[in-house]
């Protein structure tokens, strides 16, 4: 299968998705197995090559009460953390994490948590080397609130894009034209405990 290109999918099977957060609104999952993509040739309609389930941030106090679906965010990075590890409780690994403060046009914030892939994979250099603002979509977020505010975090099925042309693209160019719009990098936590340093119960 290549990226961008339409098929006719045969041969799958369904179930009925468990999980307690959906990537998708949808009461069924698809699954393949010995499944069948062939190219569809000739002239189709256009198919959006993304499909984002963007939130405004005064939408997501309501998800953190009772988030069924996970959501997609858009905004300018404000400020980022170098990646750093945690040790993940009551396991023995450590998991890279990468902080964000992203902006809406009404220029509030809110703080988005990159775990693990997601995380090693922002070129933290490439976005400070850049003559300005960096707009972002982060996909697949979990809404939560702590100590009063809301904040979202990656999960497993999260994706980040940068700079992608959709249609607030234009809309946010323009606010965020500054040169005080550029990311600052904030330092990371100085205190974190290492896996040794972990008390044991």
């Amino acid at each position: 299968m290549q990226q961008g290109e339409i098929y006719d999918i045969s041969i799958f099977y369904t179930r009925k998705d468990q999980s307690k957060y959906k990537v998708a609104n949808h009461d069924v999952q698809l699954y393949y197995e010995s499944t069948k993509f062939e190219p569809v040739e000739g002239i189709v309609p256009p198919i959006p090559e993304y499909s984002f389930r963007l939130l405004d941030f005064s939408e997501l106090p309501a998800q953190a009460q009772q988030q069924t679906l996970l959501i997609d965010v858009y905004g300018c990075i404000k400020s980022a953390t170098p990646e750093y590890e945690v040790p993940i409780k009551d396991t023995n690994r450590m998991k890279s994490k990468l902080e964000l403060i992203v902006k809406n046009l009404r220029r509030e914030d809110l703080k988005i948590t990159l775990w693990g892939d997601t995380a090693r994979k922002l070129n933290l250099q490439s976005i400070e080397a850049s003559c300005s603002a960096i707009l972002v979509v982060i996909t697949s977020l979990r809404v939560t609130k702590f100590r009063q505010q809301i904040q979202a975090s990656t999960t497993n099925h999260s994706c980040m894009l940068i700079n992608p042309q959709i249609h607030q693209t234009q809309e946010y160019q323009t606010e965020f034209s500054k040169p005080g719009d550029k990311v600052k990098t904030v330092p990371a936590p100085s205190k974190r405990l290492t896996l040794e340093q972990i008390p044991l119960p």
